[in-house]
């Protein structure tokens, strides 16, 4: 974990993203780890292509130009994104992150949505992000191969979308 975070991260010794947030149950009321973070998820059974239940999300808003955030900092803004039953993900324009790539994120990574700040929170690191099957938009938006390569991906691909333990 970073020492310090730079400007736009963050600060995950604090517990400052919402996926390192905890509980008394997960170390004693300190902020636990990603990987406590990552097994609590485990239990999710949502569709991997719908966001989770508890994300903050309401049907309809418009998340065009809201900046995502990764574990470790920011992965770019909101270019196109679903609200579709069993359909929706984010497409992020990383900007200077990577340069001139765009990346799609399917609905069940995000973590919390704060409409204030116009913020998205994933649950995944900005190296997890980097290395995922390379999106092309043209190509890859609507091609439901990619899709399950894509939820392979993340690790979503376990029974009603869960993970795979």
């Amino acid at each position: 974990m970073n020492a310090s975070p730079r400007s736009g991260q963050a600060d995950l010794r604090r517990g400052t993203h919402p996926a390192t947030q905890g509980t008394e149950e997960e170390g004693g009321g300190g902020p636990p780890t990603v990987l406590a973070y990552r097994r609590s998820c485990c239990r999710v059974t949502e569709h991997v292509w719908s966001y989770k239940s508890t994300s903050g999300h309401l049907a309809g808003t418009d998340l065009t130009g809201y900046k995502v955030e990764a574990i470790d900092g920011g992965i770019g803004k909101v270019d196109k994104h679903s609200d579709e039953i069993g359909d929706a993900y984010l497409v992020v324009d990383t900007g200077v992150w990577i340069f001139g790539k765009e990346v799609l994120l399917p609905a069940d990574t995000v973590v919390r949505i704060d409409v204030d700040e116009r913020k998205i929170f994933v649950d995944r690191t900005k190296e997890e992000i980097k290395d995922a099957p390379e999106f092309h938009r043209d190509k890859h938006l609507g091609d439901p191969d990619y899709r399950q390569v894509l939820g392979s991906y993340y690790g979503l691909g376990g029974p009603f979308g869960g993970r795979i333990v």
